[in-house]
């Protein structure tokens, strides 16, 4: 469909913070994005053991989540976040993170949003889960 196209280049290129990360988006239907970001070295947060630093564990649940609740909106109408929780459950590992965001709730204002994530290398081990609330911002009238 080419409105879930259209949405993933915006989320890949256009997004600047999320095209220096590299994100990309694997898969995308209505209410749900699995989203994938390579490693780079400069994402350690921690030296000694090689765990990713925790802000990037929580940008991948924002926009994971962000991407879902836009995925159910309409084209010319935007989300943006309004509160996020991330539970850390393990230190994530030196490699690829992949995370996948389910749409829980829809209303006319806010859709909710739950974003599960694991190594590339281990989808059966959650290494954070996350929620989210998004703002749907609609055109003036």
């Amino acid at each position: 469909m080419q409105r879930f196209a259209d949405l993933v280049e915006t989320m890949e290129t256009r997004v600047a913070f999320n095209r220096h990360l590299g994100v990309r988006i694997a898969r995308m239907d209505r209410g749900f994005v699995r989203m994938e970001l390579p490693f780079r070295g400069e994402f350690v947060g921690d030296e000694t053991t090689g765990a990713l630093h925790g802000g990037l564990v929580c940008t991948i649940v924002d926009a994971c989540g962000g991407a879902a609740a836009w995925s159910c909106v309409e084209e010319d109408e935007r989300v943006s976040t309004l509160d996020l929780r991330v539970d850390y459950l393990r230190p994530a590992p030196a490699g690829d993170l992949v995370a996948e965001a389910i749409v829980t709730h829809e209303s006319r204002e806010v859709i909710r949003t739950d974003v599960r994530v694991f190594a590339s290398t281990s989808s059966d081990v959650t290494l954070a889960s996350g929620r989210g609330a998004f703002k749907v911002r609609r055109p003036a009238v």
